[in-house]
C-alpha cells in the first residue's frame, strides 16, 4: 500500500508518496490542469501499476482533481482541513510540501478511520463539473471561481454563458 498526500490549491498541487514504512518515495508538484492530472496518474502508476494500491488523501472532496482520481480508480479519502491544522500545530510550520507529507502520513497512520469517497454516478459527476468547474476553451487550463466580490463572479458567469450559447468567436476566460 502507498500513501499519497495531495496539498490542493487553485493553480497547482504538491504531492508526496510514502510507503508503509513511512519512507518518502516521491515528491513532486503538478499544475491544476489536464496535463498535470495525467502526469500525477503516470507518476503514481510508475510506482505500482494498480491504482487500488494507493490511498490518496486531500483536504477537499470536490473538484476536477478528485473526480479525475476517482475515475482513474484511485481510492480517495477527503480530510477536513482543520484536522491537518491540528496535526501541524506542534511544529507550526506551514508550507505546501510539508502539508503534502503530513497528509500522506495521516493516511498511513489513520487510514482505517478515514471514509473513502465513492464515485458519483456519471450524470451527477457531469452536473457537478458543469456547475462547479469550467474548462477554458482552447487553453487546456482549468480555473477556479474568483475569490473577489459578486461583480467579478457575475462577470465570469456571463462570459461562461456567452461561450455556452455557442458564440462563434473563441471564448477566453
Amino acid at each position: 500500500m502507498y500513501f499519497v498526500g495531495i496539498d490542493w490549491s487553485d493553480l497547482h498541487h504538491d504531492v508526496a508518496v510514502l510507503n508503509e514504512k513511512g519512507q518518502e518515495l516521491k515528491y513532486f508538484t503538478i499544475p491544476h490542469n489536464r496535463k498535470g492530472m495525467e502526469l500525477l496518474k503516470e507518476r503514481l502508476l510508475s510506482i505500482d501499476p494498480e491504482p487500488e494500491n494507493f490511498a490518496c488523501l486531500l483536504e477537499t472532496k470536490n473538484g476536477l482533481l478528485v473526480q479525475f482520481l476517482l475515475e482513474a480508480g484511485f481510492p480517495v479519502y477527503p480530510l477536513n482541513p482543520k484536522i491537518v491544522d491540528y496535526r501541524r500545530k506542534p511544529s507550526g510550520a506551514k508550507s505546501d510540501p510539508i502539508d503534502a507529507r503530513l497528509l500522506a502520513n495521516i493516511s498511513r497512520s489513520d487510514l482505517a478511520q478515514l471514509k473513502r469517497l465513492k464515485p458519483d454516478a456519471e450524470l451527477i459527476a457531469e452536473l457537478k463539473m458543469l456547475t462547479r468547474d469550467q474548462e477554458s476553451p482552447g487553453s487546456g487550463r482549468f480555473f477556479a471561481w474568483p475569490r473577489g466580490d459578486w461583480r467579478s463572479r457575475a462577470g465570469k458567469l456571463l462570459r461562461i454563458s456567452d461561450c455556452a450559447r455557442g458564440a462563434r468567436q473563441r471564448c477566453y476566460l
